[in-house]
């Protein structure tokens, strides 16, 4: 039974298919009848129809009606007190929104074909006369409500397609975007990997551990191109120096066990030359689930070469205080030398001064390091000599009165003094020059000398 009331007003109606959770459109019947009755009996005629039936007292209501509902159908009764039914016809069709819904004009009155073709002409689809056929109008109704629903499924059909493509459109402009955006950061990644000095790599953990992938600038590096280590598995060890090949094949056979690896080897390069690579990688996982050798290959030739220069250089500043040294030593022992050699010229006629002048020159000779003496026994403070050369401080070195300032750093004082028993030891002197420091100026007396 239909849910309409005579009275128009309706209630919400679920259908079987409803129920069950499809979605079947339901068509929407608007009867416009001053008689109650007549309205009544046009409910009850249709009420085996699946459709929601509406009814309007007044061509007034409904026009209200259809400002904001949707209806399959438009019974219509011509003679209405009022705006009648042809008046409210014209209005329906002046609308964009409702111009296209059938109208089907009932009435008991106007039969001629007179009033028959001016209902035709205000948009009557159809003229259906009082006392109404339940089955003739109801078997009118239901084609017109069928054409309807299958109207706006289609209608439905071409919004959904036409939603389907702006929405294919939206994704495809989106995915051209995103694989443009990927195209550019690939190409700024290669970018920069190309211009370091670093070769990323990644390679099986299985022997000979073959090259899966390398960066491009492996070329700038070794003189051949990735495709050369890619196709040949055993391209890159075959380069490597024979006497470091074991360490690094060790050393990368490591990575399994411990995760990561580092090693240095040398490499025969396209030029014929070999330059040295340091190899760093670890054990990651890959996108298929199996393990593999991620690692980066830096040519640290240079660097070798600079940190040998430096060892060089270390080297030979070495030498040069060692140089230094031995050459301060020797000074030290012909300043002793030559100081007592002319003290001898000049008190060459006092025996006793001579063998103190000798005992001094014999000193400093002695304090020099043997014909197979290490070149360290230089350095080392000469031994004092009892009865030669007096008192000596033991934080001092050697010091003779010929030495330039008197209290150099490095020199022992001899103090010349008679062989035999000890004298009674007074203030010490302090150092004054000699009388003549020239071995060419005849020796004259000196008061200080004791000559």
């Amino acid at each position: 039974m239909s849910d309409a009331s005579p009275d128009g007003g309706s209630k919400p109606h679920l259908t079987v298919s409803a129920a069950l959770g499809e979605t079947r459109p339901r068509g929407r019947i608007l009867i416009v009848d001053d008689d109650a009755r007549n309205a009544f009996a046009a409910t009850n005629a249709l009420a085996d129809l699946d459709c929601e039936i509406v009814v309007a007292r007044s061509g007034e209501e409904a026009l209200r009606r259809l400002l904001d509902e949707d209806f399959a159908v438009i019974l219509l009764d011509l003679h209405m007190p009022g705006m009648d039914g042809y008046e409210t016809a014209a209005f329906i069709r002046q609308r964009r929104r409702t111009r296209d819904i059938p109208i089907v004009f009932v009435t008991a009155v106007f039969r001629d074909e007179t009033h028959l073709f001016q209902a035709y002409s205000a948009g009557a689809v159809d003229v259906v006369f009082k006392p109404v056929d339940p089955f003739i109008l109801r078997s009118k109704v239901k084609v017109l409500v069928d054409l309807h629903l299958k109207t706006q499924e289609v209608q439905n059909q071409s919004e959904h397609r036409l939603r389907l493509l702006e929405e294919n459109a939206r994704v495809q402009r989106e995915k051209a975007q995103a694989e443009l955006a990927l195209k550019r950061s690939q190409e700024r990644q290669q970018a920069i990997l190309d211009s370091l000095t670093i070769v990323f790599h990644s390679r099986s953990i299985e022997p000979p551990y073959r090259p899966l992938f390398l960066s491009n600038n492996v070329e700038a590096l070794t003189g051949f191109p990735a495709r050369a280590f890619l196709d040949d598995a055993d391209f890159g060890s075959s380069r490597v120096h024979p006497q470091d090949l074991p360490q690094m094949v060790k050393a990368v056979a490591g990575a399994v066990e411990r995760g990561s690896y580092s090693c240095e080897f040398r490499w025969l390069c396209a030029d014929g030359q070999y330059r040295r690579f340091l190899d760093q990688g670890l054990l990651a996982r890959s996108d298929d689930g199996s393990n593999e050798i991620w690692g980066a290959l830096l040519d640290v030739t240079e660097r070798r070469l600079m940190e040998e220069q430096l060892a060089q250089v270390l080297k030979m500043e070495a030498v040069g205080q060692l140089t230094g040294g031995v050459a301060h030593d020797f000074n030290n022992l012909l300043t002793v030398v030559v100081g007592s050699l002319d003290l001898l010229e000049r008190h060459g006629g006092d025996p006793d001064k001579r063998q103190r002048h000798l005992g001094a020159v014999r000193h400093a000779g002695r304090a020099g390091p043997e014909p197979d003496a290490p070149a360290a026994g230089l350095f080392a403070a000469p031994a004092p000599v009892a009865g030669d050369l007096g008192r000596q401080r033991p934080d001092r070195g050697l010091r003779t009165p010929d030495s330039p300032g008197g209290r150099r750093r490095g020199h022992h004082r001899a103090r010349p003094g008679p062989a035999g028993p000890a004298r009674r030891r007074g203030p010490r002197p302090s150092w004054r020059p000699p009388c003549s420091t020239s071995p060419s100026t005849p020796a004259t007396p000196c008061p200080r000398a004791g000559g």
